[in-house]
């Protein structure tokens, strides 16, 4: 059965919409964080955007490793990773090619659309199987 929307934090976006003007040109990325209770998101860790500096502003790439420490940081706070965010400068807030090649199943994704260092609506994503289809899901601020 196809979830249709995801509860995330106020407090919690607007950290995020702050860090990906912050990273404006380049795209902003992190984990986004519930807990084992459900899927409201209510806590993220930021990460460096690794990918190579000519590639910033249309890709984003997390290092294994700190992805690794994340996890365990995660766990290690009761927290579990629900998916992750990205932001897009200059560009709409629908998944690229890139993205959707990308998409781990049964993972929220969010994409925070930047144009000239203003944030606008974020929209959320997920796919329930490696070859389903893309669908939306409805972010509610609460």
């Amino acid at each position: 059965m196809k979830k249709d929307s995801i509860l995330l934090n106020e407090g919690i976006l607007n950290r995020i919409r702050e860090h990906a003007a912050i990273m404006y040109p380049d795209e902003a990325c992190g984990i986004l964080l519930s807990t084992a209770e459900d899927e409201r998101i209510t806590g993220v860790y930021f990460s460096d955007n690794n990918a190579e500096k000519a590639i910033r502003s249309e890709r984003f790439d997390i290092d294994p490793l700190t992805l690794y420490e994340l996890e365990k940081k995660a766990g290690e706070e009761g927290f579990n990773i629900t998916g992750y965010f990205h932001s897009h400068p200059d560009h709409m807030a629908v998944p690229s090619g890139e993205d959707i090649r990308y998409m781990i199943p049964g993972v929220f994704y969010m994409i925070v659309p930047v144009a000239g260092g203003e944030c606008g609506e974020s929209r959320g994503y997920r796919r329930d199987t490696a070859d389903g289809e893309i669908y939306e899901i409805k972010i509610k601020i609460e």
